[in-house]
């Protein structure tokens, strides 16, 4: 085998792309890789999934109209924060997370304004980014001072990705829970280490910027929010003001940026509900991966290629809509490891597609080459033995023909002598002598007669000549012409002509009759006892003659090969019977030459029915014979 063909052959070219897609998705998962394009794909589920309402979580944003409406500076007295945090109690706030650091001392009455407000509030959790290593922090005294206010400090750190979004965050930092972990503890929920991955659990956005209801400071301050806005639930306060430069990227909203507060505001809401949005364990990409590494490949041996790339279509299609049904329900199914492994598999499958096509298509056009040019010198083979054939038929027919001649003219002069000695004064003997040289001269004329027509026959050179005649007078004439030898064997002969055959008919009567002769005489000559029957029926313009006879019969497996030319069913009777094989020839070559067919049907001792069926169309309509009462055939009187 040619080495290009064996290295595109189907089986080491899928091998070849399996292992490329594989490796390609393994490499891609263990050095994320494909993380961006991983994010890009959970974007585009928060978008398809739409905004889904946070009842439980409200926003109190420090915005623009706040300094517009309060005409302060940031940072904003504590007192003023103090106040906040008493409206928030007296509306019923269930928990206050405050998301604006208090690290540092200021006035001293503010700060006393400030921890009077969270101690009466008993329920403040105030954000941090400042802490030890062990998480201590300095939050408003330290976080002793916080514990006798039933409050705590916590950490305010989210975790962006590569590219600054905010997508995750962490259960703690230095030790320091985080703000909604520390939310989540405070309502009983917890949140053990292996709800979070390494680089932290996937904030479950609600929706994009507003999704969760924000109302302004200044109009809290003001006491302008109706209270059943703050009634149960967990308020966030924090800056929203762009300003303040607390906003950042999201994978929701379109590339609008959020708030931190809000931000944060999303975060509690997923630790509230135990992080709902979990990432599938990382052995199902794995497993996804070696999967459409085999499946792609694989899938292009057995089917063609437009139907290879609607199921590959129809199978990416369905995992991803199987992933949007998963993300619905809180797990992340990886895509885009599985995806890039999906292209490479595909593209891969392609090109050795097209290689091994066009490998195969070459070696495909040297074999047609090969094949042609064998046929060119088959056929060259073919076209000089078939014209030896016909050279040396032509050269055996001319034979016959030729010595047919030569021999017919002196037989004819053997003939006519024996006749002028017939009509001489010959006693009994000699008479005998000049009677059997007679028969014997009639047979040997017969056989030269066998002979021509054999040789016309195969070299197209027989004629047939079409015109009306008598169908029965045609069938008498050839039945008179055998019935001679039928009595002189003491035989039992007769011809039957059914009712339906018609009269005259188009045909070459006088081929009609030889064939008819020539069946006739085979059934007498092997019938030693008994009957032989001639007869004739029509159906549908087509005439039907049968020769049976009481004979001694021929075995079923010879009777095609009787047809043949000089072939006899058994040789030992042509020494008892005689005959030269070619009756049964020429007959069929003639019945088949006239469009007709011919056959027979014979079993040992049983005696044998030799048949025709040629096509003669009905010509004049003659006078039928008269017919017997309740005669279907008629038998004619013995000739």
């Amino acid at each position: 085998m040619d080495p290009r063909q064996r290295l595109s052959s189907p089986a080491v070219t899928v091998c070849a792309v399996i292992a490329l897609a594989a490796s390609v998705g393994l490499a891609a998962l263990a050095t994320g890789a494909a993380g961006g394009l991983e994010n890009g794909s959970v974007n585009l589920r928060f978008a398809l999934r739409g905004s889904v309402a946070a009842n439980d979580v409200v926003v109190v944003g420090i915005d623009d109209a706040t300094f517009n409406q309060l005409g302060l500076q940031w940072p904003f007295p504590r007192r003023l924060d103090a106040e906040a945090i008493d409206r928030l109690r007296a509306d019923g706030a269930a928990t206050i997370v405050y998301d604006v650091q208090f690290t540092e001392p200021t006035d001293a009455r503010d700060d006393n304004a400030l921890y009077n407000s969270v101690a009466r509030a008993r329920n403040v959790i105030l954000a941090t980014s400042d802490m030890d290593s062990r998480g201590n922090t300095n939050v408003l005294g330290g976080d002793a001072n916080l514990a006798r206010a039933h409050s705590r400090a916590a950490a305010a750190n989210l975790v962006a990705d590569a590219t600054g979004v905010m997508r995750r965050f962490k259960l703690s930092i230095h030790h320091l829970l985080t703000l909604p972990v520390a939310v989540a503890q405070r309502y009983g929920e917890a949140l053990p280490p292996g709800a979070f991955a390494p680089s932290g659990a996937l904030i479950d956005f609600r929706g994009p910027t507003g999704t969760i209801r924000t109302v302004s400071f200044a109009s809290l301050i003001a006491g302008r929010v109706p209270p059943a806005t703050f009634a149960g639930k967990v308020v966030v306060v924090g800056a929203t003001a762009a300003t303040l430069g607390d906003l950042h990227p999201v994978p929701v909203g379109g590339g609008k940026p959020m708030s931190g507060p809000e931000i944060e505001a999303n975060a509690i809401w997923t630790a509230l509900h135990g992080n709902p949005l979990r990432e599938a364990p990382p052995w199902v990409a794995v497993f996804l991966i070696l999967v459409v590494a085999l499946f792609v490949p694989l899938l292009s041996l057995r089917v063609r290629l437009l139907w290879w790339a609607l199921l590959v279509f129809g199978l990416g299609a369905g995992y991803a809509v199987l992933a949007q049904v998963a993300f619905g329900a809180g797990v992340v199914m990886p895509i885009a490891d599985p995806l890039l492994t999906w292209v490479v598999a595909a593209v891969g499958s392609l090109i050795a597609g097209y290689l091994a096509a066009s490998v195969y298509g070459g070696a495909l056009e040297h074999e047609v080459q090969r094949r042609t040019a064998q046929l060119k010198a088959s056929r060259q083979e073919v076209i000089r033995a078939r014209d030896e054939a016909l050279a040396a038929s032509n050269m055996k027919s001319a034979f016959l023909t030729n010595i047919s001649h030569e021999i017919r003219t002196p037989m004819n002069g053997v003939i006519g002598m024996n006749d002028l000695l017939l009509q001489t004064g010959l006693d009994e003997e000699q008479r005998a002598f000049a009677e059997q040289i007679a028969r014997s001269s009639e047979h040997m004329m017969a056989i030269i007669t066998d002979l021509l027509d054999i040789s016309r026959i195969e070299t197209g050179n027989i004629e047939l000549t079409v015109a009306e005649f008598d169908l029965r007078d045609a069938a008498k004439q050839a039945c008179a012409f055998v019935e001679i030898d039928a009595t002189a064997k003491g035989l039992d002969f007769a011809l039957e002509v059914a009712e339906e055959l018609p009269v005259r008919v188009s045909g070459d009567a006088g081929r009609i009759r030889q064939v008819l002769v020539n069946l006739a005489f085979n059934a007498i000559k092997f019938t030693e006892k008994g009957s032989v029957r001639v007869h004739l029926s029509a159906a549908a313009e087509r005439i039907h003659f049968e020769v049976a006879d009481t004979g001694i019969g021929i075995e079923p497996a010879e009777l095609d090969r009787m047809f043949d030319p000089f072939v006899q069913a058994d040789a030992s009777l042509t020494r008892r019977y005689g005959g030269n094989g070619l009756g049964l020839a020429i007959s069929k070559q003639l019945v088949e030459q006239m469009g007709g067919r011919i056959g027979a049907r014979s079993a040992p001792g049983a005696g044998s029915t030799f048949w025709f069926e040629l096509p003669l169309p009905v010509a004049t309509v003659g006078p039928r014979p008269p017919q017997r009462d309740g005669a279907a055939h008629r038998t004619w009187p013995r000739l």
